[in-house]
Parts: C-alpha cells; sequence; structure tokens
C-alpha cells in the first residue's frame, strides 16, 4: 500500500482573446510598505463594485529568474518553427522564418503579477471579482483596445518556484491531436499572436489549501513595451489587494488592544477571512485578510473612547463599545469590539480557558482572535491572542482522528487551544490496473464470454476527501462462477482491500465492487436424438430433442418446433393405424434451421401358435418388452422431467438391482411458488436418488416461497442452505 497526492499538481486551461489595437498608457503597481521588507502590491485603480471590498492577501512572490524562464519559453518556440508544428494562430505548419523570441512586457508583467495573486485564491480565469481574467491587462492599458490578442495560463505546483513544465508537456498531445486534450497553454507558448509576456508566481500564507500550491501566471499580448532589465528570482513578503464580494466574508474581526489606558491613542485594524466558494480541489479559504477600503467607525460612548481621524483616543476610564461598518447599503456588515479603558496599575488575573475547535483532514483551524481574561476588579473583557506558531502536520490526517494543542498568550497570559482534526472520509473505491508503464486503468466493468473465466483488476484505489489516495492495495476477488452463466447477465464482483489500514474503528479493509458483464453461450454443436424411428402398429409417436453443446462447454437437450398441424396429425394417425403399415417424415426447426426426423410403422402381427406355443411365446415377448423399456445413462448425461433438469452422477444398473443418483441443476420453471423433491426418480425404467442439489438450482426463482423434501436424508443435508424455504 502506498498513499499519494492525487492532486499535487493542476494546469488550468489557457483563456485566449484576441484585439487588434494601439498601445498606451503605464502603470507601477507597487509601493513601500510601513512594515519593513513587505510590499504592498496594488491592484488596478477602477472603481469598487457594488457589495464588494479591497482586502489585502497576504503571501509570498516566488518568481524564477525571468532571464531563464523566457528563455525556456523561447527554445520552445524555436523548436516548434524548426519542426514545422502547426500554428495555432493561422492553422498552418510553422516555419524557421516564423520564429521571434518573446519579449516581457511592462503591461503583462504588472498583469500578472496581480492575477498571481487574484488566482491563488479563486482559483480560475474569472477574478474574484467576478471579471474576465483580460480586464486586468486593459485596465492597466487603459482601454479595451490596443493590445493585440491577449491570452492567459494559469498553473498551480507544490514547488516554491516559476513551475512551467505541465505547458511544455502539452507538446506531445497538441501534435499528435489527441482528442479532448488540454493543449491551450502550449498553443500559447508557440503561438504567432503573442509578442510579448509577463510573469508571476505567488503563494498566499494563512490559506487553507492542502498543498501549499504556488500559483503561476502567464500574461501575453500582441503589443506592449519591453522592460528595460528582467527580475532575478524573488523571495519575498507581499500584499497583494484584492477586489472580492463582501458576501464571500466570514470571521470578520477587529484588530487592535481591548485594555487601554487614559490618553492612549490606538489604530484599530479590521480584518477579514475569504471563502472563494468553489468546488472540490479548487475550494479554498483565506485567513486575516485586511480590509483597505469602505469602512468606517464609531463608538458607543465618546466620553470614554472617540475617534479622531484614524485614531482612536482613550478619554477617561470606562467602557465603550467600537464599531466598524465595513462595505455600504444593505449588504454591509458591522462588526464591534469592546474596550476597557483602566488605570496604569490595573492587573489581570487570569486568563479563562478555550474550548475545543474541530476542523477537517488538512484544513488550518481560525484560531480565535480573542480569549477572555478575568481582571484584579474580577471584570471580564476580550483581549487580543498571540498564537505560537505549531506543526502544520499535525493536521495531515488519513484515516484516522488527531488532537493537539496550539498554545499563546492573552496579555502576557498562557492562553491553549486543543484543537481535533477529523478522519478524513472514503470518497472513492475503484478498482485498476497499470498500463504502458505507470498509467492507471480504472476499471468498472468487465466483459467475458460465458464460460471464460475473467481478467480482474489487480489493485484497489481508495481515495480520500483530503484529496489523498490509498494505491497499489493487492486485491483479493470472491470466487464466483457466475461467468459460467449460459444466458449471459450482468453480476456484481467483489473484492477486499488487505487488512491494513489504521481507523478511529480499529485496523480495517474495505470492500472495492465492479460489474461482471457475461455474454450468452451460443451453440456450437447440435444433434438429434434419432434421425430415423421405427414404430408399432397402434404405437405412440415419440418425437427426439437436440442435444446440444454450448461454448461455455454446456451439454444439454432441448425442445425442437415441429411442424405438426391439425392436418398433418391426423396423417400421421392414419398411417400408424394402418395394418398394414406404412412411413412418414415429421419436419421442424431449431436454431433457425431445418430437421427432418423418418418414421417407419410395422404391420399388424397376427398370431398362429397354439396354446402352448402361445404361453411360450407370450412369456417371451413380455422378457423382451421388458428388457427394451431399460435404459442406461451415463455419468454426467443430462436428463429432464417436468419441474427440474439432473446430471447424471452415478448410472443405474442395468438389472435395476443397484439404484443410480442424481444431481438437481436447475429448477425448469422460474416462476413456480412451490417446488416439491422427491427421494427418487425413475429414467429409462430405472430407479435414480436424488442426492445432490446445485447451488445455483433455484437460481433466478424470484416467485419461490417454499420447498418440500419427500427424503428426510436429502432434508437433513440441505437444511441450513434452504432453511426460509422450509415451512
Amino acid at each position: 500500500m502506498k498513499i499519494k497526492k492525487v492532486l499535487g499538481r493542476v494546469i488550468a486551461g489557457t483563456f485566449l482573446s484576441v484585439m487588434a489595437v494601439t498601445l498606451a498608457g503605464g502603470y507601477t503597481p507597487v509601493e513601500n510598505a510601513v512594515a519593513a521588507n513587505v510590499e504592498i502590491r496594488e491592484n488596478v485603480n477602477t472603481p469598487l463594485k457594488d457589495g464588494h471590498i479591497l482586502v489585502g492577501v497576504k503571501g509570498v512572490d516566488y518568481t524564477s529568474k525571468l532571464a531563464d524562464v523566457l528563455k525556456t519559453i523561447n527554445d520552445e518556440r524555436y523548436k516548434a518553427c524548426q519542426e514545422g508544428v502547426i500554428n495555432p494562430a493561422t492553422g498552418k505548419s510553422l516555419t524557421p522564418n516564423d520564429y521571434y523570441p518573446l519579449k516581457i512586457g511592462t503591461l503583462c508583467t504588472n498583469s500578472a503579477k496581480i492575477r498571481a495573486a487574484e488566482a491563488s485564491i479563486y482559483l480560475d480565469h474569472v477574478r474574484p471579482n467576478g471579471e474576465i481574467c483580460h480586464t486586468v491587462i486593459r485596465a492597466l492599458h487603459g482601454s479595451d483596445f490596443g493590445l493585440g490578442g491577449t491570452g492567459e495560463n494559469l498553473a498551480w505546483y507544490s514547488e516554491k518556484n516559476t513551475t512551467i513544465s505541465g505547458w511544455i508537456k502539452e507538446k506531445s498531445d497538441y501534435v499528435n491531436k489527441v482528442s479532448d486534450a488540454v493543449v491551450g497553454h502550449y498553443e500559447a507558448l508557440i503561438s504567432t499572436n503573442y509578442s510579448y509576456i509577463g510573469i508571476s508566481s505567488f503563494n498566499p500564507e494563512d490559506d487553507t489549501q492542502a498543498y501549499d500550491w504556488t500559483c503561476t501566471e502567464a500574461t501575453f499580448a500582441g503589443v506592449d513595451t519591453e522592460v528595460s532589465t528582467l527580475e532575478d528570482a524573488r523571495n519575498n513578503d507581499v500584499i497583494a489587494k484584492v477586489e472580492i464580494p463582501l458576501s464571500k466574508t466570514f470571521n470578520q474581526s477587529i484588530i487592535g488592544d481591548s485594555i487601554i489606558n487614559v490618553d492612549d491613542e490606538i489604530t484599530y485594524e479590521c480584518v477579514v477571512s475569504y471563502d472563494n466558494m468553489q468546488s472540490g480541489i479548487k475550494r479554498n479559504k483565506v485567513y486575516d485578510c485586511p480590509v483597505y477600503d469602505k469602512v468606517t467607525w464609531e463608538s458607543s460612548d465618546e466620553s470614554v473612547i472617540k475617534f479622531e481621524g484614524d485614531k482612536c483616543v482613550a478619554k477617561k476610564l470606562g467602557r465603550a463599545t467600537i464599531r466598524a461598518t465595513i462595505g455600504s447599503g444593505t449588504g454591509a456588515i458591522t462588526i464591534s469590539k469592546e474596550i476597557l479603558v483602566v488605570n496604569k496599575n490595573t492587573v489581570i488575573d487570569h486568563a479563562e480557558s478555550l474550548g475545543k475547535i474541530t476542523v477537517e483532514s488538512y484544513e488550518k483551524p481560525v484560531l480565535p482572535k480573542t480569549a477572555n481574561v478575568v481582571l484584579s476588579d474580577g471584570s471580564k473583557i476580550a483581549v487580543d491572542v498571540t498564537w505560537d506558531s505549531y506543526d502544520e502536520e499535525e493536521l495531515k490526517t488519513n484515516l484516522k482522528s488527531n488532537e493537539f494543542t496550539v498554545n499563546g498568550k492573552a496579555y502576557g497570559y498562557d492562553v491553549k487551544q486543543v484543537i481535533h482534526v477529523n478522519a478524513a472520509k472514503v470518497v472513492g473505491l475503484r478498482a485498476y490496473n497499470i498500463k504502458d508503464g505507470n498509467k492507471y486503468d480504472f476499471i468498472e466493468e468487465v466483459r467475458t464470454p460465458s464460460g471464460t473465466e475473467p481478467s480482474l483488476p489487480k489493485y484497489g484505489y481508495v481515495s480520500l476527501s483530503n484529496g489523498l489516495a490509498y494505491i497499489a492495495c493487492e486485491l483479493t476477488w470472491d470466487k464466483t462462477d457466475d461467468y459460467k452463466t449460459r444466458d449471459g447477465g450482468t453480476f456484481t464482483l467483489k473484492a477486499k482491500t488487505p487488512k491494513y489500514f489504521n481507523t478511529d474503528d480499529g485496523v480495517r479493509s474495505f470492500d472495492i465492487e465492479i460489474k461482471l458483464i457475461v455474454e450468452p453461450a451460443f451453440i456450437t454443436s447440435e444433434k438429434l436424438e434419432f434421425e430415423s424411428k421405427t414404430l408399432k402398429y397402434n404405437g405412440k409417436l415419440v418425437l427426439p430433442r437436440m442435444y446440444v453443446t454450448w461454448s461455455n462447454g454446456d451439454n444439454s437437450y432441448e425442445e425442437v418446433t415441429w411442424n405438426l398441424s391439425t392436418e398433418k396429425m391426423k396423417s400421421i394417425k392414419a398411417i400408424i393405424s394402418n395394418t398394414n403399415g406404412g412411413s412418414f417424415k415429421v419436419t421442424g426447426k431449431f436454431n433457425g434451421k431445418s430437421v427432418v426426423v423418418k418414421y417407419t410403422v410395422n404391420k399388424k402381427s397376427i398370431k398362429t401358435s397354439s396354446s402352448n406355443s402361445s404361453k411360450v411365446s407370450s412369456k417371451t415377448t413380455t422378457k423382451d418388452k421388458t428388457t427394451s423399456k431399460v435404459k442406461v445413462y451415463k455419468k454426467g448425461k443430462i436428463l429432464k422431467d417436468k419441474y427440474f433438469v439432473y446430471k447424471v452422477i452415478k448410472s443405474a444398473s442395468r438389472n435395476g438391482k443397484k439404484a443410480g443418483k442424481l444431481k438437481i441443476i436447475r429448477l425448469r420453471k422460474k416462476k413456480l411458488k412451490k417446488v416439491t423433491i422427491r427421494a427418487t426418480k425413475k429414467f429409462g425404467g430405472l430407479k435414480y436418488k436424488i442426492t445432490v442439489i446445485s447451488k445455483k438450482a433455484f437460481r433466478g426463482c424470484k416467485r419461490l416461497k417454499r420447498i418440500v423434501f419427500k427424503s428426510k436424508k436429502l432434508k437433513k443435508k440441505y437444511k441450513k442452505r434452504y432453511r426460509k424455504f422450509l415451512k
């Protein structure tokens, strides 16, 4: 068993648009932050939409050395021209004369820096504010026109650098025209629609993405101005401003001291958490984003606390509540924080304990911003908590939950937060084989002709809700004879993984199911029981059955459809009852073919012997008659009566002294509600004991309610198997 990251890397589709216009405008997106070594990265300077706010997303710029990245891309463009790869811009083969290198563009670079941050928290070519990605470079440019063709590539990788290998690997599928393959990234790299490119890689902090992906974004344009200097590799802290809907925020808080002294001047800050509300692996939440716009402040008692510009001033001893309104209109959100103004000699007695927080596997917990402390005068107030770092490996549960403690300080006093991490849920159980060296061939159904044992997948794949999966779990399949079913059908095959999964309920295994589709058997040979027969005068018409061999190895006697109209039967009866005998033919059809049986009718015999000789003759005739009725069936012979199909498992002796033995194979009439199984049965004038019943004898008999055994020995033998039918 191995466990792997199922989606350790994701590459999103390329989004392209083409416009023919001219270049204009410029942009300086970065300003120095007050905090040392932190870059505040502006977004485009466009009015916020109604119900939206501007927040800061903390992260790290991991963009690799641009000269190296650009050389890799231009090498691919050169190869495409030398090899005659189809130009996605024209649909014609590229030539060596078509080659020109892409340049790093000013607008493209500024757009890439904004979009890398946006797409790191909202994993799509649509921006977090709902607009299409191209609106960034157009806003920077100052017009929807003048950029030529524009395009965007996105990739999310665990590596802390600019990783574009996935885009280049699409070349094989593009050249070979693989149906439904993702090839748009490679197309953008080699297209003659573009002359400029900008590249940036951004990794957000304080987010819940399980694999800590770095988002790499490339913006393409046909028209731009080349940057004067290519940047070296970056590894610097950034706060990127992003426009988001206020409706997708949660955990809104006011950050700042809760206990202050008279004349203190405090600057408070609003922070929110953002949930992109995307599905599956794209789901991401980002915590503690400072709000940069649309915040208004007020105090519940301005005699205690009053806002003067950006500062909150403590006027006198007492309590007051400060309120911050984020946004405006009906969608605005108001949050509050209680502030206590105390003398400088007021002390804290202790901090109160916190409750337990429960999170899902790999999910980062939202630690409380505040904890209650008890003051020396007995009053309580919520104060900000500073939390210690913790080992994020504690969050990486699989099938077994985990619990750990995070330590922190509230005004110098110890506080502890217990985190319970739920076990991941099993969300998929699949069977697979390995093909072409390393590709997974997932198998949901297996087809096989009746009688041919199917080849079943070797491994199990157990998918978890945290995006991981157990692989290479060798499967043990339940034994079944369903593949031998002559009529074919669809069945369920079950397998078990090894019992080595450590869960909260102990060590266990998992069941994996696939469908088995059995194709019906077909006839390989057929032969009538007889093709000619002699009948006695006034004898009974005996019609032969067809002895059939099936493709699955079964043998059976099947009925022939005979052409016996009323007129035909009158003709036959006339010949059989004719004292002079005669002959006739009976025709029929089986399996679409015509069959013929010839009959000869003996003349009526006339007795002329004396009484003595008559007695002797009568005795002799009786003996001959008895002998002629006896027929010995060999082991393996299939026999039928009105209700059952039997198989001879031991022949009877010709003299009748030793009875044979039969096995019931199946019930002929599957709609019966009640069946009686006798102790013995006669075939060919000889006695057979019924000693064995096949496991499949009553398969498909959905209406069967009761089985009556005439043999106590047989009933005792099968009492356990058929207990629900014994009343």
